[in-house]
């Protein structure tokens, strides 16, 4: 039994120090949570941030395309302006083939044509006019929506960075999530091994709740503290009726 009660002493200040861990492991634990909470939050900030980054990405390559489909529309529209003058200048030397000196012209009346048009043989026909009229409304029109395009994209980005709450910034948010990586692999780490003083194993943080380990430890404690109670209890009976007994055998 003094063997028993000796390791019962030494056995309760490993519960005091258990004690401590418990309360330790209580603020090392709310940290972690506060951190990982905070790392959760950061990465949804940061999802949200490349959503932004890729609408500016798309932004610029809609811009390059409308760019690109402007150059075309002014090329065209230009051929336009400059193959119409032809062909009216045209409809001239048509007119020019058929007139006769002495007879009066049908636009100016005069009976001389010193200097007649001359008819091209480049010129295009009203058919290839229409066509190519055609195609530069339909260039036009493909510009038009490619410059919506853009415009819409542009609004997108401005409501998107509204919502985030400040200008966007991939460097920042690389550096604030490394660093509270960091952290939260500290904390783990300092609450892992407190943990390991007491249960011998790693803790299973997803799964880990602070009361219900902290009611299974005390609860534990307090078995072996009646135990060790008990026992001491007993050695002092036992004290009692041994001192009881050589009082007696003196006497006799």
């Amino acid at each position: 039994i003094s063997e028993k009660i000796e390791l019962g002493k030494k056995k309760e200040e490993k519960f005091k120090q258990i004690l401590e861990l418990i309360e330790i492991i209580k603020v090392q634990f709310q940290k972690y949570s506060e951190l990982k909470d905070g790392k959760t939050e950061l990465e949804d900030k940061i999802k949200k941030l490349q959503v932004i980054i890729k609408e500016q990405e798309n932004k610029k390559i809609a811009s390059e395309n409308a760019q690109k489909l402007e150059a075309e529309w002014e090329k065209l529209s230009t051929e336009v302006l400059e193959k119409e003058k032809e062909f009216f200048r045209e409809q001239a030397g048509i007119l020019a083939e058929k007139l006769k000196e002495n007879e009066p012209c049908p636009v100016c009346g005069s009976l001389h044509h010193p200097n007649l048009a001359i008819k091209s043989t480049s010129v295009l026909t009203k058919e290839e006019l229409d066509n190519l009229k055609e195609k530069e409304e339909k260039s036009r029109k493909t510009l038009t929506d490619a410059t919506n395009k853009v415009t819409e994209i542009n609004s997108k980005i401005e409501t998107l960075i509204k919502e985030f709450g400040e200008e966007p910034n991939v460097e920042l948010y690389n550096k604030k999530y490394t660093e509270i990586s960091e952290e939260l692999e500290k904390a783990y780490n300092q609450l892992n091994d407190n943990y390991k003083q007491i249960m011998l194993k790693d803790i299973v943080i997803e799964s880990f709740e602070y009361d219900i380990f902290k009611e299974k430890i005390t609860n534990k404690i307090s078995k072996e503290r009646e135990e060790f109670l008990k026992l001491q209890t007993q050695q002092e009976e036992n004290k009692k009726q041994i001192d009881e007994l050589l009082q007696k055998q003196e006497k006799a």
